[in-house]
């Protein structure tokens, strides 16, 4: 028979929760750190002045509800938000949740927050009079006196003066547009019920009133009110007299809160509060603190579920910031290092010959550039105040300087077509002497035909002529060939002309 391993004992917390705990939430919340970054002792006093003063509940339920009256869309969670207070994390939130309470309220759009906060914070103290003035200042005020000297400077608080004043921010916020605040209102299926707070159990006693409540936090507070006497006149008469005006005379009567704590913060903490009441009363059920406990126990699926939201949120925080520290102190090889080492050189010094060659490449097309320019203005301004002669003359040198060997011309099967390519270029004075000398002896089998350069080189056409017979050779002298014209395009500094060159075939010429 198999033996099942008991588990391991661990000091987790979770360990120690009652039986109203689902246990599948219990393996999740083992999964989860013991405690999150806020839960250290060292904060613990600074924790809980700050969750026990009234306006920072006040602030942090407005803000899970009303936020959008000032368009603040950024995801919230109250954790995070003590995080930033008590300097643990940047003010990521604190300070998006300043920017738009000053866009709201002033119409102005902060660049940089650290430094104008405090400005606009002094404006709108001196524009809705939320300080009272000491008797120094209310009497330069009166003379016409200006003083400059800011009355608030926020950054110079200490942490709970700074959430009164974030408190006062956002009460300014809902009474700014009644219609903007109808509109978020709206928003609500049944506004009376969300936006009310409703204590879960209340114990009255003389002149006081202990209500519990839970916040959209997740946290157990307890709000006390204290009544003061109420004495009804005997006679009309005597009330007639001590009250004239109601709105200012009833006043006194108002209640008023005097105590307000947070009992709870985490399921951790709810739990043990349940237990401990359950001690408390033993069989007694007619007791206020069974009727609490009860109560605490059919809200208890909603502390367990936002507490354990934010559980995973840290442990996945706490995961990543440990997988930085991982690979900011990774053991390497030194294989690997050397190898990657050397790769960086190779790859740099490769850059650096890339580079190199584009600069000497840069270089080359520049030189060429310059030079074709100036070879360009050169033959232009030549060319302008040369005569025809000259230019042609000057052509000819180029060419016969640079002249391509001649290749031999070759006759057709018929003897009608004689096709000349790439012709040496020859004086034609020259030409014409060795063409006369050459008829005077032998019948033409082979003509050579100059060709003057041109100013794009082509392919020289196809030039007919007219067949010679060979039974009428022996009987008659030679017939002088036929002339063939050829025309030269001359295109210099942008001028075209055409000049027809005499036959060089001709004896007479």
């Amino acid at each position: 028979m198999p033996v099942l391993k008991s588990p391991k004992y661990t000091d987790h917390p979770a360990e120690h929760l009652s039986k109203l705990v689902p246990e599948e939430t219990k393996a999740h919340l083992l999964k989860t750190p013991k405690q999150l970054l806020i839960e250290n002792p060292i904060y613990a006093e600074r924790l809980a002045s700050l969750r026990n003063h009234y306006n920072y509940s006040y602030l942090v339920q407005w803000i899970y509800l009303l936020k959008h009256v000032i368009k603040l869309s950024d995801a919230f969670d109250v954790e995070n938000l003590e995080e930033e207070l008590l300097g643990i994390a940047p003010p990521v939130f604190l300070n998006s949740l300043k920017t738009k309470l000053i866009q709201f309220l002033k119409n102005e759009k902060l660049q940089n927050i650290d430094m104008e906060f405090d400005f606009f914070v002094d404006q709108i103290y001196q524009d809705y009079n939320l300080i009272e003035l000491n008797e120094e200042q209310i009497k330069n005020e009166e003379n016409g006196d200006v003083d400059d000297t800011p009355l608030i400077t926020y950054s110079k608080l200490p942490l709970l003066e700074q959430i009164d004043v974030l408190y006062n921010l956002a009460k300014l916020s809902n009474t700014k547009s009644y219609a903007n605040f109808r509109k978020v209102v709206d928003k609500f299926e049944k506004p009376q019920l969300s936006l009310k707070i409703h204590p879960i159990y209340t114990i009255d006693k003389q002149n006081t009133r202990d209500e519990y409540i839970i916040l959209q936090d997740a946290r157990l507070y307890l709000r006390r009110w204290e009544y003061t006497d109420l004495s009804l006149p005997a006679k009309r008469s005597e009330y007639d007299s001590k009250v004239k005006n109601p709105y200012e005379d009833l006043q006194p009567l108002e209640p008023a809160m005097i105590h307000w704590e947070c009992l709870t913060a985490g399921i951790y903490q709810y739990d043990d509060m349940i237990k401990e009441l359950k001690k408390s009363f033993g069989k007694k059920t007619s007791s206020d603190e069974y009727a609490l406990s009860k109560q605490l126990e059919e809200n208890i699926d909603f502390i367990v579920q936002h507490d354990l939201k934010k559980r995973k949120q840290g442990a996945q925080r706490k995961r990543e910031i440990e997988m930085q520290m991982l690979m900011a102190n990774r053991k390497r090889s030194s294989r690997l290092e050397e190898k990657e080492k050397r790769k960086k050189e190779e790859e740099e010094e490769r850059m650096k010959e890339f580079e190199i060659i584009k600069q000497q490449a840069a270089e080359m097309r520049a030189a060429k550039r310059q030079k074709l320019k100036e070879s360009m203005y050169a033959t232009s301004n030549d060319s302008n105040h040369m005569s025809r002669e000259e230019r042609l003359k000057k052509r000819q040198e180029i060419t016969s300087s640079s002249a391509i060997p001649a290749e031999k011309t070759t006759q057709n099967a018929d003897d009608s077509i004689i096709e000349v390519k790439n012709p040496p270029i020859l004086d034609v004075q020259e030409t014409t002497t060795s063409v006369a000398s050459s008829q005077a002896q032998v019948p033409p089998q082979t003509t050579t035909a100059e060709i003057l350069p041109v100013a794009r080189e082509e392919q020289r056409p196809i030039i007919p002529e007219k067949a010679i017979n060979p039974a009428s050779e022996s009987a008659s002298p030679p017939a002088a060939p036929k002339t063939i014209l050829v025309t030269e395009t001359s295109t210099v500094a942008g001028n075209t002309e055409n000049t027809a060159l005499p036959n060089v075939f001709d004896p007479s010429v």
